[in-house]
Order: C-alpha cells, then sequence, then structure tokens
C-alpha cells in the first residue's frame, strides 16, 4: 500500500529525537514517496502459494495411498511414491515460500498504515504492533530496506529506531552528534565543584551577551575593542576551569567589575541604535568607549596575575639550573662545544679499551 507523506508546515528539530522509545509525530519537508508502491514478492507470493498448497495436498495425499497399497497388496504401487514425494516436497517449498512472501507482505502493509504522517518510529513500537519479538522485527524491517520497500528507510546507529526519510536520518545524526557533545562536556566538567561550575556558566553568559551586544553593534572601533574584551574574558575563565583555586580571586570581579561591563556595553548599544543621536548620546558613547579600553586593560592586568605564581616558580627553577651548571663548570667561557665532542669521544675511547 503507498504512502505519500503530506508537506510539512515546520521543520523537524533534533529534539524530536529524545529518545528511540518515544517516536514523536512529523511529517516529511516536502511530498514525496517514503514506501515503494510494488513491494517485492506480491505477486510471486501468492502465485507460489496457490501452486504449493495444492501440489502438497494432492502429492502428498496419493503418497500416502500407494505406501498404504505397496505394504497391504502389492510393492509395485511403491513405484508411483518415488515420483511423488519429490513433487510433495517442492509443494511444500512453494507454500513456505509464497506464506513468507506473503507474510512479509502483510506485516509491511501494517507498518506502512501505522507510519503515516511521520518520520521515525522505534522497532518496539512496531514490534508490539505485529506482535513479534524486537528482534524479529528487527531483521524484517533490515530485510525491508535492503529490498528497497522503505524507499529513503535507515535504522538508526544503535538498531532501536526506524527512519522513514534522509531530513529524518540528518535530524537523527545532529540530534546524536549533540548528545555526543553534551556527554563529554558532562564527562570532563564532573570533576570541577559546584561553586566553579557556577561562575563558569555565568562568565559564559557575560561572554555570549558581549558579543551578542558587538555584532549589533556597526563601528569598526568599538567593535575591536568588543572583541579584545571578549577574548580577555573568555581566557579568564578558560584559566579558572584549569586552577578551580582562582574563583576568590574573582569575588569583585564577578560582583561588580564584569556585571556594569556588561551594563556599559549593552547601553551602548542601545544609544548607538537610538533614531536621534543628541549631544548626550554621542557624550555617553565617547565616554563609554574611552572606558572600554580602561576596562580591557584592567582585565588583562588581572589574567596575568594568574600566572604570578607559575612565573616565580619558573625564575626559581632557571636560578637553580644556573647554580648547578656554573658548579659543573658548564657554562665557563672556556668550556664549547668542541670541549664536549672531545670529552665524549674520551669516554667512548676509554670504554673500548676497557671491554678489551
Amino acid at each position: 500500500m503507498p504512502f505519500v507523506v503530506p508537506p510539512r508546515s515546520h521543520s523537524v528539530s533534533s529534539s524530536s529525537f529524545p529518545s528511540s522509545n518515544a517516536p514523536q509525530n512529523a511529517q516529511s519537508p516536502h511530498s514525496k514517496l517514503l514506501f515503494t508502491p510494488f513491494p517485492p514478492g506480491r505477486f510471486s507470493g501468492t502465485l507460489s502459494a496457490l501452486l504449493g498448497y495444492p501440489i502438497l495436498a494432492v502429492s502428498g495425499l496419493l503418497s500416502l495411498i500407494f505406501l498404504i497399497g505397496s505394504i497391504s497388496y502389492s510393492s509395485l504401487l511403491f513405484v508411483p511414491v518415488v515420483f511423488l514425494l519429490p513433487l510433495a516436497f517442492g509443494g511444500l517449498w512453494l507454500a513456505r515460500y509464497g506464506s513468507r512472501q506473503m507474510g512479509r507482505i502483510r506485516r509491511f502493509q501494517l507498518y506502512t498504515g501505522h507510519l503515516q504522517g511521520r518520520l521515525f518510529c522505534s522497532l518496539k513500537e512496531l514490534a508490539s504492533l505485529v506482535g513479534k519479538p524486537e528482534a524479529f522485527v528487527r531483521a524484517d524491517v533490515k530485510n525491508m530496506i535492503g529490498m528497497r520497500m522503505f524507499l529513503e528507510g535507515r535504522l538508526s546507529s544503535d538498531e532501536s529506531t526506524l527512519l522513514l526519510s534522509n531530513e529524518a536520518y540528518e535530524t537523527y545524526r545532529k540530534h546524536s552528534e549533540e548528545e555526543a557533545a553534551s556527554a563529554a562536556k558532562r564527562e570532563a566538567e564532573q570533576g570541577i565543584p559546584e561553586e566553579v561550575r557556577k561562575v563558569i556558566e555565568e562568565g559564559n553568559d557575560y561572554v555570549r551577551r558581549i558579543r551578542e551586544a558587538n555584532d549589533a553593534i556597526p563601528n569598526e572601533d568599538i567593535t575591536e575593542k568588543l572583541s579584545r574584551l571578549e577574548l580577555i574574558v573568555s581566557k579568564i575563565f578558560k584559566q579558572v576551569k584549569k586552577d578551580p583555586k582562582l574563583v576568590p580571586e574573582l569575588r569583585k570581579f564577578m560582583s561588580y567589575y564584569l556585571p556594569m561591563t556588561g551594563k556599559l556595553v549593552e547601553a551602548y548599544r542601545d544609544l548607538i541604535q537610538a533614531p536621534i543621536q543628541g549631544t548626550n548620546t554621542v557624550t555617553a558613547c565617547k565616554e563609554i568607549e574611552e572606558t572600554l579600553d580602561t576596562i580591557n586593560l584592567a582585565f588583562e592586568n588581572l589574567l596575568d596575575s594568574f600566572f604570578q605564581s607559575t612565573a616565580w616558580d619558573i625564575s626559581t627553577d632557571i636560578s637553580v639550573l644556573q647554580s648547578m651548571l656554573q658548579q659543573e663548570g658548564l657554562t665557563g667561557k672556556d668550556f664549547t662545544g668542541k670541549d664536549i665532542k672531545h670529552t665524549v669521544e674520551q669516554e667512548v675511547t676509554g670504554g673500548e679499551k676497557e671491554k678489551s
């Protein structure tokens, strides 16, 4: 039974795939044929069944009669049995083949009738529909896909959902990628304390607000300053994520400096979009532009302060390394690369002499 999906009024979002066991109604983006109008086996299955069952019945019955006659009357009556039995087995094969074909056609009609107006459905739901185990339906649907009965049909990666169109598959694929990314993000954040996670989320929200305001501002000079501000703030919170011990140093930054910066940026966006650019508007915009330079410098200094202890550790390590090199006499002016090569050659020669 062919089925044409009617056009839909809206697209299917990735949220249409909340789980493989909870299919949603959906419609194809274009009116298209999703199921073959002539499923394979419709004619051959019917013909095989119509021929197979009579052949099986007649040849089987005659074989039984002649077999009884050969036992009761004459062994010559067994001769027809030799020819009738292969005919009976042939009829049995045709009957079984026809029954399988007709059974698949009936299930296909049940599937397509149930799938009207939908782009995907769980195999568990189809198994309940036809009263078969889910494993049977999975193999059945795979076979139908291979026979092009579902013209664009595919199974999901976990083989739990039937996807009826290319659009449904693309939506499912994107949703799966988003789920995998979210899972990776959650796994990466499992070791981060709740307080640190909240700080990072709040910081990322400010970064998003700065970016949105920047996109709405046509002034190239202010856009450059805001892009720099966005980069600095992003680096600050990336460093906090790497080193959660920095959170206490951000209290005033989070409670006053960053909120005030966001307020100024959004105020500039609103002022620059005002229909009338009066004296007060121009003056306020100029003050904000000048203030952004100060804010960027201050936030850069804050970011730089995060690396102060690291810089001290590096300086200490360098001092210790220089002292050790001096004690070993490896920093003297007379100790050149040739001396090193000569020393190595002597050690190698000495080692060979000891072996000999």
